[in-house]
Parts: C-alpha cells; structure tokens; sequence
C-alpha cells in the first residue's frame, strides 16, 4: 500500500536527453513502473530518479542512446497518474472493509451479549430471536452450543441435539455450560462424558 501522501511521479526533460522522475517520499509502484518502460523502450539517455523532499541523494541508471518524444512523457506521465487514482480506490476500500469487519463483531457481540441477558432473565423465546440474528452473522461453536441451551430450555430437544452437534462439529472443545440439566442432555446423547 502507498503512502497517502505520495504522488503520482512526473517526468520532466532536463539539458540535452535527460528525463528527471520526481516521486514522493516512497517510490511507488506507478514510478518503478515508469523507470522499466523507459528502460526497456530505450527512450531515454538518462534516467534521473529524485526525491521530491530531497532526503535522498539522486541515482541515474544506465545511459541509453535515445531521446524520449514528449507525446510518450505524457502518456507515462497519465498512466503514472491513473495507477496513483488505483492505488488511492485501494486504499479506501481496504478501510471500508475494515469498517464492516468491525461493525460485524460489533453486531455480533451485541446481540449475543443481549441473548446471554434476555436468557439468564428467564426470556427465552426473545434471546433466541437475538442468539439467531448472530447465527445469521456468523456460524460458530459458541453461537451455536448457546442456541441448542435455548431450545432444551424451550422444550425442544431436537433443535437442541441438532445445535450441539453442530457446535461440537465446529469446535470439539466449546464450553459446556455448568448447567445440569444440559450437562446431563449431553451425556445421555453421548456428546460428552
């Protein structure tokens, strides 16, 4: 990833054949890019590379015998500029993603928060309706091995075998509740000793 602050490098033709390439404090990909082509199509004598900021001293490359058409300075110069444009849609959508990763455990550890108070409450019906929208999230063991204690204290015993299993699928070792009465549904379905 590019610095935010870097810009794209721009070539401008010095005495006799020189071109100068002047980039930000970090060489980016658009520059490197841009020295290879003038390398490789041989269109320059010089390739000057400097630091906009001037805290590294000035390399030149290999002297080549040709002298660059200014057409092809703003062509590399657009394509330097488009590859910075990238680089900056990149950036932002690599901190969007973050953003909704974040908000996603956020939600998640909302609602199952919110499912472990409305259970230990007594309100079973309305922490499964929360303990499913984190299913809905995510599926893993914990979500999992918590919804199937919701069921076996609704009564279900199959929606609570079902969950369990799937929670012991995911995760061999997810807590088991102290609770007896899901120790002993457990042991009874073989799931634990």
């Amino acid at each position: 990833m590019t610095d935010s602050k870097t810009k794209a490098p721009e070539l401008k033709r010095e005495s006799g054949n020189n071109i100068a390439i002047s980039i930000g404090r970090h060489i980016s990909l658009s520059s490197l890019i841009t020295v290879i082509i003038l390398t490789i199509t041989g269109c320059s004598s010089s390739v000057v590379v400097t630091e906009s900021q001037e805290t590294q001293p000035e390399t030149s490359t290999e002297s080549l015998n040709k002298e660059v058409p200014e057409e092809h300075i703003e062509e590399l110069n657009s394509e330097a500029a488009d590859q910075s444009e990238i680089d900056r849609q990149n950036e932002v959508a690599e901190r969007e993603l973050e953003m909704r990763f974040q908000q996603e455990a956020n939600n998640l550890t909302h609602l199952y928060i919110s499912a472990q108070q409305l259970f230990y409450n007594g309100n079973s019906e309305q922490a499964l309706i929360f303990i499913q929208q984190a299913n809905d999230i995510r599926d893993n063991a914990d979500i999992r091995a918590f919804k199937g204690s919701i069921y076996l204290s609704l009564g279900n015993r199959e929606k609570f075998e079902e969950n369990w299993r799937k929670a012991l699928e995911l995760d061999k070792n997810v807590p088991v509740p102290s609770t007896l009465s899901v120790q002993r549904e457990l042991q009874n379905l073989g799931l634990i000793e």
